[in-house]
């Protein structure tokens, strides 16, 4: 990761993020690390949508992300940026407007398709979070970002389906060692 200029809270931000501020632990030091942090966001549909929502809620200064495709009626159930009057168009457009709607400060890199082996090392490289929110389903997105974050040195975590796979496979091998 290359060197960043460090940003600072504008006296608004100061205002809109006081009550993080004032966390004990957290404070300023912790809210312009969250300014200055970047977050690669692997599939912002249902729960990815959510995760990024938090995030641009809570101050984060630049998100990538990382989804596919156009809206269908089948996912406005459960991917909360998406909305009925886009239905057709791209989710990656509804989802930088949407959030950009939330926090207007909130730089947003957008990759309209989904992790692969051609976009995972780069995209990688940028962030400093990883959030793999992938479902099941989607096995090549996810190989394609492992590969890349087993030789990067960044943090991640997985989310959704692929998580709780995981949880169940290591429980089952801790009771099957016992």
């Amino acid at each position: 990761m290359s060197f960043k200029e460090q940003k600072h809270l504008s006296p608004l931000e100061r205002e809109i993020y006081s009550w993080q501020v004032d966390v004990d632990g957290f404070g300023l030091d912790g809210q312009e690390k969250l300014k200055n942090a970047t977050v690669l966001i692997s599939r912002c549909g249902g729960l990815g949508g959510v995760v990024a929502y938090e995030l641009a809620a809570a101050g984060v200064g630049k998100m990538i992300l990382a989804h596919a495709g156009n809206i269908k009626p089948s996912d406005l159930n459960r991917q909360l940026l998406m909305t009925r009057d886009r239905i057709g168009h791209s989710r990656m457009n509804s989802i930088e407007h949407r959030l950009k709607e939330l926090n207007p400060d909130l730089e947003i890199q957008a990759c309209p398709e989904n992790i692969s082996t051609k976009n995972a090392d780069i995209l990688v490289q940028q962030a400093d979070v990883v959030v793999d929110a992938a479902p099941l389903a989607s096995a090549p997105a996810s190989s394609s970002l492992d590969a890349s974050l087993s030789v990067a040195e960044v943090q991640w975590t997985q989310c959704g389906d692929r998580a709780a796979c995981a949880a169940r496979k290591l429980e089952s091998c801790a009771l099957s060692s016992s």
